[in-house]
């Protein structure tokens, strides 16, 4: 029988954001569908490494100390997720795209053959950089979290996974208590609410992005 190949939430996360990508350069600069497609692609990457996040715990919380086989899986998972910086790399490309939206949007709304549109688009940029801000401003965040230990800065709860896996990279087996040690850590993560923000990023950018196709359509 093949062995079964399990795709992760954070692989199924990168694919998406690629393909947002791709489709975003076949538009042009000033096209609203570029920009509403680099959106898609945060949108996805956010909820990616959210999703990834919560099944390390659950993968964790099911895993069998006594078999080497889960725990080496686990711990690959949680390395992947700590070192692994691909969707950094895509990030750092949506992040240029929307930057470059931003500037063409900025020479449509200040064209004066645009100017009964001119208030609504202004509005619209406002809040566009808003978004933009907030996400600069939660990518920092993830990063102050405790990701400077390592070379990306994408990934959430990195203050719950890093215990998780020295617990399980230094298993004594001679400790009893191993299973209810990972399993209150698992506990402890699931009460940490710092990641919830991903519900409000994704609503809003959702949100400001159906304001811009209504403001530069």
């Amino acid at each position: 029988m093949a062995e079964e190949i399990v795709i992760t939430a954070l692989e199924k996360a990168l694919e998406l954001v690629r393909s947002y990508i791709e489709k975003a350069q076949k538009e042009k600069l000033e096209d609203i569908e570029r920009c509403r497609n680099y959106l898609r692609a945060v949108q996805e990457a956010i909820k990616g490494l959210e999703r990834e996040y919560d099944e390390i715990l659950t993968q964790a919380e099911y895993c069998d100390l006594n078999q080497s086989e889960q725990v080496l899986n686990l711990q690959k998972r949680i390395t992947n997720y700590l070192t692994v910086d691909n969707l950094k790399t895509e990030l750092d490309r949506v992040s240029a795209g929307l930057e470059e939206s931003e500037v063409a949007f900025r020479k449509i709304a200040d064209s004066k053959l645009q100017f009964w549109w001119k208030k609504d688009r202004e509005t619209a940029l406002v809040m566009f950089n808003y978004l933009l801000e907030r996400l600069t401003d939660y990518l920092k965040e993830l990063e102050d979290s405790g990701l400077q230990w390592r070379k990306s800065w994408t990934g959430v709860g990195i203050k719950w996974l890093k215990p998780i896996k020295e617990l399980i990279d230094n298993l004594d087996p001679q400790q009893k208590d191993n299973k209810s040690k990972l399993t209150s850590l698992v506990t402890q993560a699931r009460k940490d609410r710092s990641k919830d923000n991903l519900i409000y990023y994704t609503r809003n950018i959702e949100r400001i992005s159906n304001i811009l196709l209504l403001a530069f359509r």
